[in-house]
């Protein structure tokens, strides 16, 4: 689109009602390795790399969150893409809520995973420290915080990170992020979303011992919304409790598919 290669990874039956899977920053599509497979018996999947992430191009003009969703919007609309129940992570969540907010996209419901951007308890030391990797040991610091208490392999999820965080254009791309998003505090916001701008079924699931975005004070939780604590994980539930997290995914679609 515009010169740039997008990456997008799809399954799921042609046929099926549609979900979307947005990650979140120094992700890719393939952070929802583990709950595809499970959403694409009954749907069909989309996870989309965002923008200097995955095999999508680190757009020049790309760099503030804000930005991202209209770049969304501009993708979504290139491939005519359906109503669809929206699951996003982190930034990806941050991003698919500002677009049911500005009603860009008009989704059957919102799962929204350690969102970004509507707390204000960020840790921007353990980021910044994400966009300077350079060794094993390095991302397996950052592993560890990421994981919280979750009894997951650490070493693995080490070399990953650090295998996609190899290249110094990969590095540049997150420090350029940072540098945008953090200048004006608008990922730190000083007051509550204002939820009611949030016109769809709404479920937010969080990792209690996430050390990275902690949750929201109640007073700035949508009351409506379903709210799930996860005990023993991070700020990566999708991954290190993918059977809960995929079973929360599942239950809420079929909530608020269309009934026959």
């Amino acid at each position: 689109m515009g010169g740039n290669e997008i990456g997008i990874l799809t399954a799921g039956p042609l046929d099926a009602p549609s979900a979307l899977m947005l990650h979140g920053f120094s992700g890719d599509a393939l952070t929802w390795q583990f709950n595809i497979g499970a959403l694409a018996r009954r749907y069909r999947v989309t996870a989309i790399d965002l923008p200097g992430h995955g095999l999508t191009n680190c757009a020049a003009d790309i760099g503030y969150w804000g930005e991202m969703v209209a770049w969304l919007d501009r993708v979504l609309g290139a491939l005519d893409f359906p109503t669809a129940h929206l699951i996003g992570h982190s930034l990806g969540a941050r991003i698919l809520l500002a677009a049911v907010e500005t009603g860009q996209l008009l989704p059957r419901s919102l799962t929204l995973i350690s969102c970004a951007g509507i707390s204000p308890s960020y840790d921007y030391a353990f980021l910044d420290r994400l966009t300077r990797i350079e060794t094993i040991d390095d991302a397996l610091v950052c592993v560890r915080q990421l994981l919280g208490d979750a009894p997951d392999n650490p070493e693995r999820l080490a070399k990953g990170l650090y295998q996609k965080l190899a290249t110094p254009e990969a590095k540049s791309s997150l420090r350029t992020y940072l540098t945008h998003n953090f200048a004006d505090g608008c990922l730190l916001p000083a007051s509550p979303i204002a939820w009611e701008n949030v016109r769809c079924p709404l479920q937010l699931i969080w990792g209690r011992d996430d050390g990275v975005v902690q949750l929201p004070p109640r007073d700035w939780l949508p009351a409506s919304a379903q709210i799930h604590l996860l005990d023993r994980v991070g700020h990566l539930p999708h991954l290190t409790a993918a059977d809960r997290v995929n079973a929360l995914l599942i239950a809420f679609a079929l909530e608020n598919d269309p009934k026959p």
